[in-house]
């Protein structure tokens, strides 16, 4: 059996065997995914479906942003696919179905100038937050688009520093209130003269209330050419 890696066969039996009695499930369907499926939670053929967001959405949570541009995939709306796609996202322990989500961000961003000179700022959760949660849903997404676009992650940059409610509830004032003042930068004394332009990564952008938080601590920061703002959705 020369040249027959015996662990390789074990495990890939293994694998089978897993496959065979857990089979992978779509998290929107609860169909069995086929084989040939891109991954392990969505069938692709949901993916496609979604609805992607139009230019008129765009260019109104646009005019709302203090960044420099805005760059998102699909329309959230409630009661769809995607709604269960980002809820088991944040709250089903799921953190690697961020990795899918960044993938397909990672196309759009992608004809960005330079996308060389970005790092990819995650926006951060609450030190107590993220620990209830056990992840930032946000970092795992911006992990996805680092794999394909081979651009830098940094969550060193910007911090959270005050615990605020969820902001699903809350009206466009409610939220702005709410995230009024809660980032600062972690190191206000360091020179950033190696990060030229930033992309901050959330799942869903409603008002832009938290972008714009994020936005003002980063002009704060010297060197800082370019600021984007991308997101796996936009609420209407």
């Amino acid at each position: 059996m020369s040249g027959i890696n015996i662990s390789q066969i074990h495990k890939l039996l293994f694998n089978d065997l897993l496959d065979f009695l857990y089979p992978p499930i779509c998290i929107v369907t609860s169909n069995k995914l086929p084989k040939s499926n891109s991954n392990n939670f969505v069938d692709d053929n949901i993916l496609k479906s979604l609805t992607t967001i139009d230019k008129h959405s765009l260019n109104q949570i646009s005019a709302k942003l203090l960044c420099d541009k805005v760059i998102s995939l699909f329309r959230f709306e409630d009661g769809s696919d995607l709604q269960t796609i980002i809820h088991h996202l944040k709250y089903k322990k799921m953190s690697k179905l961020g990795f899918v989500l960044g993938s397909l961000l990672a196309s759009e961003l992608s004809t960005l100038d330079e996308i060389g000179s970005y790092v990819l700022l995650p926006v951060p959760l609450h030190k107590l937050k993220e620990k209830e949660r056990g992840y930032n849903q946000s970092e795992f997404i911006a992990r996805g688009i680092s794999k394909v676009l081979n651009i830098d992650v940094n969550v060193d940059l910007v911090k959270r520093t005050k615990y605020t409610q969820s902001q699903t509830k809350l009206n466009q004032t409610e939220r702005e209130l709410n995230v009024m003042d809660a980032f600062t930068l972690t190191n206000p004394q360091k020179s950033s003269h190696d990060v030229k332009n930033v992309i901050i990564i959330d799942d869903v952008i409603t008002t832009g209330a938290t972008i714009n938080e994020v936005t003002k601590v980063l002009r704060n920061k010297t060197g800082i050419n370019k600021i984007v703002a991308a997101s796996i959705s936009i609420a209407h």
